[in-house]
């Protein structure tokens, strides 16, 4: 049985972006202030959690804006034409397989 596929709304991309950089934020957090030391670099609290926010902003708005982009109508009609492609190519060796051993 095939399961349909559907469209995940914006609110949820959202949701999505926001959650996954929030895990990032956790990260980036704990190493921006515990890690840079090992580099020798030494980040007030403030500094760490100033970098940390910047890191953060990019992070949502680029999460949400490759998921909106992942589910645009042009992006699957870009995804069909691609896999069309490669199974026309797998075709085309195949078929040039079976006449070289006839």
């Amino acid at each position: 049985m095939s399961a349909k596929y559907t469209n995940q709304s914006k609110i949820m991309s959202f949701i999505e972006a926001t959650t996954n950089s929030v895990i990032g934020l956790m990260v980036s957090m704990t190493f921006t202030y515990w890690g840079l030391p090992l580099f020798d670099i030494h980040p007030s609290l403030p500094q760490a959690a100033g970098i940390t926010a910047c890191y953060f902003c990019l992070s949502v708005g680029r999460t949400y804006i490759l998921r909106r982009a992942f589910e645009s109508q042009w992006f699957r009609k870009v995804r069909t034409l691609y896999t069309l492609w490669i199974m026309n190519k797998k075709i085309t060796k195949i078929k040039l397989k079976l006449n070289v051993l006839n």
